[in-house]
């Protein structure tokens, strides 16, 4: 956990002090309320609603992910977005690296997600240098609330908040499943120690697992049964 846990409480702590509508909903856990500006919301729901299920992502083997991720390519919002990962970057004052955040993630009635921590198998040695997970909040939906079984602690989310929770395996973390008819959409990434640039641009996903590189776990192409078993979650 160390030295994540020293840099949690810094970064919180500068955010809490600095941003206004900051809230400390639970240990370690922050929600910037309205980060996000209704009109950028309005407008990424609506051109990804614009679409057909066909350009909804459905490249990978693992069947969770089939037809959760649209990649934005439109040149005006692919900009807001870039901005929004700078703004990221400014929030943690450049001491932290903000991957790229160029998609949304859907879940629709009856979807959840399973239990997983953003930099998750510690317990194996391994490590993607994630100091936190961050998730944008782009609509209101029934359902969907994240929870945290470790905790216990369950928030329900709304439109334009911007959640900040650690990765450590402390903070495994599921989504309950959706209701009604509204999608829940997302646009999530994670903030890093300035080593992971490295990791992510020679395309590993964690640091001592060379065999294993990020394709394998986004797409599948790479083999995802040579992966250490439980490698998403971990058991109860």
């Amino acid at each position: 956990m160390e030295p994540y846990a020293s840099i949690v409480k810094k970064q919180l702590a500068q955010i809490l002090e600095k941003e206004p509508n900051a809230i400390l909903i639970e240990k370690n856990i922050v929600v910037l309320k309205n980060w996000l500006s209704n009109d950028f919301c309005d407008r990424l729901v609506k051109h990804v609603e614009s679409f057909g299920e066909d350009i909804w992502w459905d490249k990978n083997k693992r069947e969770w992910w089939h037809g959760k991720f649209f990649f934005v390519e439109d040149k005006d919002l692919d900009a807001e977005l870039k901005d929004m990962r700078i703004r990221l970057q400014e929030l943690f004052r450049q001491e932290l690296w903000v991957e790229s955040m160029n998609s949304v993630h859907r879940m629709t009635e009856g979807q959840s997600m399973f239990e997983h921590a953003d930099n998750l198998k510690e317990s194996l040695g391994l490590d993607n240098k994630c100091v936190f997970g961050v998730t944008h909040y782009i609509n209101n939906f029934e359902g969907g609330e994240i929870y945290y079984p470790y905790l216990p602690f369950e928030y329900k989310p709304e439109k334009g908040d911007l959640l900040l929770h650690p990765g450590w395996e402390d903070y495994l973390h599921g989504t309950r499943p959706v209701k009604g008819n509204t999608p829940r959409y997302i646009v999530a990434g994670f903030a890093a120690l300035p080593e992971a640039k490295a990791l992510r641009e020679n395309d590993q996903l964690y640091e001592g697992l060379d065999t294993i590189k990020m394709s394998s776990a986004v797409t599948g192409i790479f083999g995802e049964d040579e992966l250490p078993e439980d490698f998403y979650t971990k058991p109860l």
